[in-house]
């Protein structure tokens, strides 16, 4: 029966965890800019590395884009958002890539979604490999052709 039980916290744990994930992305505001903050942070834990410019960049972004949250809590926001997605990609970019894919069919969106990822591949002024296959897999999650994002 132990190893039940265990199977069973273990799967509360995971659900607890993406739970989480989905509280920090619900931060950001609507399906619209949940999947705009989740295709920055997916570019970025790709990236390695989250620096300053590449945070000031998502606030600039999110600004642009008709976010309603002040730039400090965007920053901590995606600071969190990233820290989260690093820490479990398994478990972290399924529910990044739902996101995205909440608004596949609202043009306007998938155009924020496609700039945000574009951005943050070009906020470190470096596009490596990993990158670019995360780039592919949010313009198919799009319904975009993955050469054109």
């Amino acid at each position: 029966m132990a190893p039940a039980r265990r199977g069973a916290d273990n799967l509360r744990d995971d659900m607890a965890d993406t739970d989480d994930l989905h509280t920090i992305l619900g931060k950001f505001g609507g399906p619209r800019e949940q999947a705009i903050a989740a295709a920055y942070a997916l570019v970025s834990v790709y990236d390695s590395k989250v620096d300053d410019a590449e945070l000031g960049r998502f606030v600039e972004i999110a600004m642009e884009s008709g976010f309603t949250r002040r730039p400090a809590e965007l920053s901590s926001g995606m600071t969190e958002l990233v820290a989260a997605l690093d820490a479990d990609r398994d478990k972290g970019d399924p529910v990044a890539f739902s996101a995205i894919e909440a608004v596949k069919g609202d043009e306007a969106a998938v155009q924020a979604v496609r700039k945000s990822a574009k951005e943050a591949v070009l906020a470190d002024q470096r596009v490596d490999v990993r990158e670019r296959l995360v780039l592919r897999e949010i313009a198919e999650r799009l319904g975009l052709d993955p050469n054109t994002i």
